[in-house]
């Protein structure tokens, strides 16, 4: 594979390595004259050009600049924001290669704590995937954080291991559902002019929310805010009048700097404050901020697997 032109005068040092395994973040790793490298977006066996960029605790974070020889399990991301934001790890990995990676970390770590007594590790049970090969739209509770862009308001996912923001136009593991309502308060918010705070609370919109059951029939959607500001009334009414409405909104109050996605205070604009998921047997009310599996498929394919039961 040709490498990249480099545009710059004095290019930033590479080189090139052989990935030999996985962090429990999902990143690859290689071992470089007794440092350890963190390679996001690789795979063990590749031989990879990388730039190191900064240190993460006893590691070197890496990001790569092109691929020499890459992995038969290589697969082109869908998602075009892919690499640089840290909603998603291994999307650049087929999917039964993820199902058996994930099985094997396990097994690592059972035997590292329990030695000759750990248990047996099944193969994963994977979920229902797509024309493609690939699981997409399987999260049902969908979260983004806003930040200031050039042009006002923007919302995204945060890099990978930063408070940065990394705006997104699209992100297909969420149920499309999910997506059109978070755009559509994005839209809403940053038409009113809404400020955005991110991780600060120099703004006033923070972080969305949206959960939806597992057939997107139903939505409930949580605005997390630093403070109950006016300039919020216009853009959730517009959303609660937009064809892309949720069944509920929610407006959350979280005035605590950092990450924290959402603050104890919530108040209900309109409609429930839950869906009603129902596909794994007994009925779960689930709220935006509750402690919920996120891919309710997954947890029906486990389900159906270890009881015999066919939902």
């Amino acid at each position: 594979m040709e490498r990249p032109r480099l545009a710059a005068a004095r290019p930033p040092a590479e080189e090139l390595v052989t990935l030999s395994g996985m962090d429990r973040s999902g990143a690859a790793t290689a071992n470089v004259s007794e440092v350890r490298l963190l390679v996001p977006g690789g795979m063990p066996g590749e031989r990879v050009y990388v730039r190191r960029l900064k240190p993460v605790g006893r590691s070197v974070l890496c990001e790569i600049t092109a691929i020499a020889e890459g992995s038969p399990n290589r697969v082109i991301p869908r998602c075009r924001h892919a690499g640089p934001c840290g909603g998603c790890a291994w999307q650049h990995i087929a999917y039964p290669e993820q199902l058996r990676r994930k099985a094997a970390a396990l097994d690592v770590l059972l035997r590292k704590t329990m030695g000759k007594d750990a248990p047996r590790v099944s193969p994963a049970i994977g979920m229902p995937v797509s024309e493609d090969g690939m699981p997409w739209g399987f999260r049902q509770k969908a979260a983004f954080v806003f930040d200031t862009g050039p042009d006002g308001l923007v919302m995204g996912h945060f890099a990978r291991g930063t408070n940065d923001v990394v705006r997104v136009e699209e992100c297909p593991v969420h149920a499309e559902r999910a997506n059109r309502i978070a755009f559509a308060l994005r839209d809403a918010l940053a038409a009113a002019k809404v400020t955005a705070s991110g991780p600060t609370t120099s703004g006033v919109a923070r972080h969305v929310i949206v959960r939806t059951s597992r057939d997107e029939t139903e939505a409930v959607a949580m605005l997390v805010a630093s403070r109950e500001d006016p300039s919020l009334e216009a853009p959730l009414r517009a959303v609660l009048e937009g064809e892309d409405k949720p069944e509920g909104l929610m407006l959350n109050l979280n005035d605590r700097a950092g990450p924290y996605l959402v603050g104890r205070e919530s108040k209900r604009v309109a409609g429930p404050g839950h869906v009603k998921e129902t596909s794994l047997g007994p009925a779960f009310l689930v709220s935006p901020a509750s402690f919920f599996q996120t891919n309710v498929a997954a947890a029906v394919a486990v389900s159906a697997a270890s009881s015999g039961w066919a939902w």
